[in-house]
């Protein structure tokens, strides 16, 4: 029988191992070692979901998770801050953020401190959200905007990896869009 040193197990076995921790433990099992943290932190417990909260204390702008059940707050890194101060947050799932600041959308991992830039979008838009983990080929950005003194209609997608957003304009539309479903 072959054997490997601990910090070198097979990906499958790690996410396996993760997958039966509780949420505060997923979070420390990545901080194990550098080939532990490269494990996708997507195995959270699916009873509630995670409240994230801006708060300020002595210490300045502070962001944590509080996690309902069973209920526990995580105070975020400093760095996770840099990220989130001064942007607006889109969407969420799996984890991720996507996230607006000025013209620049990106996607965040408040777990993993991982960034995924978009291309830059220079119109406006009302709502957005994306289709699965940016790290899946899979996933798509999704989002829509209009006005209340126009009758067009912007779809935008992007995909991490794309140079640019792809834009359908629908025109006949008066009434301003609210969401995307």
């Amino acid at each position: 029988m072959e054997s490997r040193p601990w910090y070198d197990l097979p990906v499958e076995i790690l996410n396996l191992i993760q997958s039966r921790l509780p949420v505060a433990e997923q979070i420390r099992f990545r901080i194990v070692c550098k080939s532990w943290h490269l494990v996708e932190a997507h195995h959270f417990e699916r009873n509630l979901p995670w409240v994230l909260c801006h708060f300020w204390d002595d210490s300045g702008p502070n962001c944590s998770f509080h996690i309902p059940s069973p209920n526990q707050t995580h105070i975020l890194s400093d760095h996770v801050m840099e990220y989130l101060w001064d942007a607006g947050i889109c969407a969420s799932k799996h984890g991720w953020l996507l996230l607006q600041q000025s013209n620049e959308t990106f996607f965040f991992n408040p777990f993993s401190n991982k960034v995924i830039k978009l291309p830059s979008m220079h119109i406006s838009f009302n709502r957005a959200t994306f289709s699965s983990t940016p790290t899946s080929p899979d996933c798509i950005c999704f989002a829509i905007g209009s006005s209340k003194s126009s009758d067009k209609i912007l779809i935008s997608t992007c995909s991490p990896g794309d140079l640019k957003w792809r834009i359908v304009t629908l025109d006949g539309f008066n009434k301003a869009v609210e969401d995307v479903v």
